[in-house]
């Protein structure tokens, strides 16, 4: 039996170093951050921070969940597009919507049911996650803008998930925050999608 060196020693060190920094296999979880312009942001920069998780992205500006009056939607081609990109096991779901789908009240009351069909799509392909949403500011008038919050109040309630309200960030418009804000928002999210894992 030969005997142990040091640099046997050093290796071996190495090694649980590197374990119990990365964890089994040193993978990240993955997130996906999709919506509209304010997934676009920071937010995405604090996530990876907070969370350590490899980030897929899709958001795209000025976007509505429903297909009634665009042909570009997340209930539509948009998600299409998103799906194959995702694969089937990724852990998180942030999805920052809503403020196209306020500016209609059709769109508006139909929001609820528009977002717990998307979350069906997604899951049926990835398998059940942790999701995120977010409440839309109303300094901006829209005439949906209590209908829609509220609909995601109680989608996020259905499903036990997370839900920021933009409102208690700091605000560079009716719409998006600072990066101040979004630095807080990603911390925020990370935080309670953490504690959705114990």
């Amino acid at each position: 039996m030969k005997p142990i060196t040091k640099e046997i020693l050093l290796v071996g060190a190495l090694l649980c170093t590197l374990f119990l920094i990365c964890g089994c296999g040193c993978e990240h979880q993955t997130l996906v951050l999709f919506g509209q312009s304010n997934a676009n942001r920071g937010v995405y920069k604090s996530l990876e921070e907070n969370l350590s998780v490899e980030i897929t992205r899709g958001a795209v500006d000025s976007t509505p969940l429903s297909c009634k009056y665009s042909s570009e939607c997340w209930m539509g081609s948009l998600l299409t597009n998103l799906i194959p990109k995702i694969g089937s096991n990724a852990a998180y779901f942030v999805f920052l919507q809503g403020e196209s789908d306020a500016q209609q009240l059709d769109t508006a009351y139909d929001y609820e049911a528009n977002l717990l069909e998307m979350v069906n799509q997604v899951e049926k392909i990835n398998g059940p996650g942790h999701w995120a949403f977010s409440l839309l500011r109303r300094e901006t008038p829209r005439v949906g803008n209590d209908i829609v919050r509220d609909a995601i109040t109680s989608v996020a309630k259905q499903m036990n998930a997370c839900l920021v309200d933009l409102e208690n960030y700091e605000g560079l418009d009716g719409t998006h925050l600072t990066a101040k804000g979004y630095q807080e928002l990603g911390k925020d999210i990370a935080n309670c999608l953490k504690g959705k894992q114990q």
